[in-house]
């Protein structure tokens, strides 16, 4: 990270809005953030 904060993204399409706005899916336990070389390419997440 670049910053002291970085906003971390899970995309997933076997996730789904509850009717309280809380998030059902898969449960990550198990995750990586490695930086690339290019700075173009941003940050990938490695489960």
């Amino acid at each position: 990270a670049i910053a002291n904060r970085t906003r971390v993204v899970f995309q997933s399409t076997f996730y789904h809005t509850m009717t309280d706005g809380s998030l059902c899916g898969p449960v990550i336990d198990d995750a990586s953030l490695v930086g690339l070389r290019k700075k173009t390419a941003g940050r990938r997440l490695l489960l």
